[in-house]
């Protein structure tokens, strides 16, 4: 048993809470997605992101803003309902 883990209703809140992340990402366009797990999930930096997909560093940093901004306008969308 992993004591370090928490109580049952803080595992069950962290599932759904990653549960919905997963449903609010899949609704990003594939080319904000792509560069939001790369950064976040690859841990990559903005130029490593650029020189893996072959496009501007600029370009990069506006799809990564726009689909955070995205993920936490929805979130906060869902969290309201």
């Amino acid at each position: 048993i992993d004591t370090g883990a928490g109580s049952p209703e803080q595992a069950l809140e962290q599932l759904e809470w990653r549960e919905r992340l997963q449903r609010l990402l899949q609704q990003l366009s594939e080319e904000k997605r792509e560069v939001f797990y790369l950064a976040h999930d690859g841990e990559l930096d903005v130029r490593e992101i650029a020189l893996r997909l072959g496009i501007p560093e600029g370009t990069v940093r506006s799809r990564l803003h726009y689909a955070r901004k995205q993920l936490a306008r929805e979130w906060q969308s869902e969290g309201e309902e």
